[in-house]
């Protein structure tokens, strides 16, 4: 294996890094949507860059 590559049957989302004003690693983020949906801003690594459009996430992916 690559060192790039994910292993097999490894699914990662880079979340939102919260300061710690905001509970930093004591809080509990449950992400039930991905990307953005404007995904007009000109830094944005999303739809300009062919990354995924915004979409729900199901109830079964949230409780994985």
């Amino acid at each position: 294996m690559k060192e790039w590559e994910e292993p097999k049957g490894f699914r990662h989302e880079l979340g939102p890094i919260r300061p710690p004003s905001e509970g930093g690693s004591c809080s509990l983020l449950l992400r039930v949507v991905r990307n953005c949906p404007w995904s007009l801003c000109k830094f944005c690594y999303g739809k300009p860059y062919g990354r995924g459009k915004f979409s729900l996430r199901t109830v079964e992916e949230v409780k994985e």
